[in-house]
């Protein structure tokens, strides 16, 4: 069975506090409602989605073990969601006052590859649909979901071939999580 991207998200604690409504006090930006039900719903921002990762010795960080594409192009690639907070300094960073994506109503949402963001539609007939923003060619903006639900569902996730993991030093058969671990661990003595 393939997984799909909605295997990657962790559900948020229900704690009673509103994300999207004290977001809306802060900032004035009203989020489209399925997108706001996604984010009460599920935790976003960096590192919260579920990547199966290797723990690398020493200080040496973790190697993702599988890739997020979207099923309609294999060349995008999902990293990470954005914290709204993220997203909104991102957003002042990335955009400057005069660009189309404000005007549009475009909220970014999330990176992908080497050069694209994407976006969730704020308003009118673009609320919800989520968006690649390729920063070049045309079209700049490319609709690729009717909202972030189907966008998820379009994304599978391809494990690491053996292959590219041996030439690392490592093979699947020597790892292993210790329970309530979220990561892998190789044997240190295993390393090939």
């Amino acid at each position: 069975m393939q997984k799909t991207g909605l295997t990657l998200l962790k559900a948020r604690s229900y704690d009673g506090y509103s994300i999207i409504k004290s977001f809306k006090e802060e900032s004035g930006i009203q989020l489209p409602p399925i997108f706001s039900a996604f984010v009460e719903t599920f935790e976003v921002g960096k590192d919260k989605l579920f990547f199966e990762k290797l723990i690398l010795p020493g200080d040496n960080g973790f190697l993702d073990l599988e890739t997020h594409r979207f099923v309609d192009d294999n060349q995008v690639v999902l990293y990470h969601f954005l914290s709204l907070e993220d997203s909104l300094k991102f957003m002042n960073e990335v955009y400057s006052d005069e660009d189309e994506i404000n005007a549009l109503k475009y909220f970014l949402i999330g990176e992908g590859g080497f050069s694209y963001w994407f976006l969730v539609g704020l308003e009118g007939e673009m609320q919800d649909k989520i968006l690649l923003d390729t920063f070049v060619g045309e079209p700049r903006f490319t609709v690729i979901a009717e909202n972030i639900f189907e966008f998820l569902s379009k994304i599978k996730i391809e494990e690491m071939e053996e292959d590219s993991l041996i030439r690392l030093g490592y093979k699947f058969s020597d790892l292993y999580k210790k329970w309530g671990e979220d990561f892998w661990r190789a044997h240190q003595n295993d390393k090939i």
